[in-house]
């Protein structure tokens, strides 16, 4: 039986639909792009319209418009990206403005003076959104004509400190503590009785000790300071005799200034010996015997 061209193409297309149907293979991808399976531009659709609702009102009018098929569908995605853009600038004060990000004050800020474009030469400030250059014999310290040479906060240059006892006299920060004390720190010290600043800013006598004359003194007598404490050089083991003299050996001891040995040993060269027996020591501290004798009860032989 003859069959038109018109029949043969309706079952072409019913069974290019049948085999695209539910299933995604090669051949059908242009279906689902370009509208055949409507099924899967509804999901591309919905995916685009969730996006347009964060990005704005495009995307929204991309996802509808995808309800009609995948290349509408592509249109809503398209929209909602579109939609997504807008981060808002800095937060600024209410007397600032935002200049490419900086926040600035148009009325005193002389890198942005009067508008965000304008930057004051050197040497001037910016005095109520206008550029001015400081008078003669003063610079620029942090939008203030500043004069130097008697500044405190600007001593000698921009931005020198002088400390809270002092004043700034001919470009230098200069004491005003009265005769007699030191400018230690933020404060004024007598250094002949101050216990912090004794002799000299910073020499701070030990807990047990007191400032006399400029002198850390132990309030204890027969004590000596060493090592920042109050201690007996007549007994200590570590400061024997004199500060820093360390009596060596477990049976050394300090006794009236000078180490000692207990066991009827001798303390010879930093060391408890038996100068009956020692060849370096032998009878006596310092006794050596010859390469080819020995020590016997203290003699050599």
């Amino acid at each position: 039986m003859r069959r038109s061209m018109s029949w043969w193409l309706g079952v072409a297309t019913i069974a290019g639909v049948t085999a695209c149907a539910g299933a995604s293979v090669a051949g059908c991808g242009s279906d689902e792009t370009g509208g055949g399976i409507f099924s899967s531009a509804s999901t591309t659709s919905t995916s685009s319209s969730t996006s347009s609702t964060t990005g704005g009102g495009m995307g929204a009018a991309g996802g509808e418009a995808g309800a009609g098929g995948g290349q509408a569908g592509a249109a809503g995605s398209g929209g909602g990206i579109a939609g997504g853009g807008g981060t808002g600038g800095v937060m600024c004060g209410a007397t600032e403005t935002d200049c490419g990000g900086i926040c600035a004050d148009l009325q005193a800020d002389p890198a942005h003076c009067g508008a965000c474009e304008t930057d004051c030469p050197s040497n001037y400030v910016c005095t109520a959104g206008i550029c001015t250059v400081c008078p003669a014999a003063r610079i620029e310290c942090d939008n203030a004509c500043s004069d130097t040479a008697s500044d405190e906060a600007n001593c000698g240059a921009c931005g020198t400190a002088c400390l809270p006892n002092q004043t700034c006299q001919s470009s230098q920060c200069t004491d005003l503590c009265p005769v007699g004390q030191l400018a230690c720190g933020a404060d004024c010290a007598d250094p002949q009785v101050d216990e912090l600043n004794c002799g000299s800013c910073g020499n701070a006598c030990p807990p047990d000790a007191t400032c006399a004359a400029g002198t850390c003194t132990c309030n204890a007598a027969g004590k000596t300071i060493c090592a920042d404490a109050c201690t007996n050089v007549m007994t200590d083991k570590d400061n024997c005799g004199a500060c820093g003299t360390v009596c060596n050996g477990i049976s050394a001891q300090c006794t009236a200034g000078a180490c000692a040995c207990s066991g009827g040993l001798a303390y010879c060269g930093g060391m408890c010996t038996n100068t009956a027996f020692d060849k370096n020591n032998c009878g006596a501290c310092g006794n050596a015997c010859l390469a080819n004798q020995n020590c016997l009860n203290g003699t050599c032989l």
